[in-house]
């Protein structure tokens, strides 16, 4: 794929359906070799990683403008906060993640957020991901 990406020998929609493919057998794999309650809690932590990084960024940016308003997906929170909800898994890790989206998907519902909230996501967010 990366080899035609820089050879500009395919389309991004070509690109994006190898992607895709690529997501679901990894998945479907993951699905049947860890059990199916892993799949969302991947989902989840690769969305947690994205959403720390865009917040650090935006946090360190001289002028951030209008960047803070990328983190505003409430939706996006809560379909992943109800992918961990269905999970049968009582850890002290699940519970924690359960906890850090329900704060960070607070957040995400303000019709515009501050810098303040762009640190707490980042905080937030950091440490979820240095528990795991």
């Amino acid at each position: 794929i990366i080899d035609h990406s820089k050879a500009d020998a395919m389309s991004r929609q070509e690109l994006w359906l190898q992607v895709e493919e690529m997501r679901e057998a990894a998945y479907g794999e993951l699905g049947h070799e860890a059990g199916e309650d892993v799949v969302p809690l991947v989902q989840a932590g690769t969305w947690v990683e994205g959403v720390h990084l865009l917040a650090k960024a935006i946090g360190q940016a001289e002028d951030p403008g209008t960047a803070a308003s990328l983190l505003r997906q409430p939706d996006v929170v809560a379909y992943f906060l109800d992918g961990i909800q269905t999970s049968e898994d009582a850890s002290p890790l699940i519970a924690m993640a359960r906890g850090t989206l329900e704060e960070i998907h607070t957040i995400t519902k303000k019709d515009a957020l501050t810098p303040e909230d762009v640190k707490t996501i980042e905080q937030l967010s950091g440490e979820l991901l240095a528990a795991f």
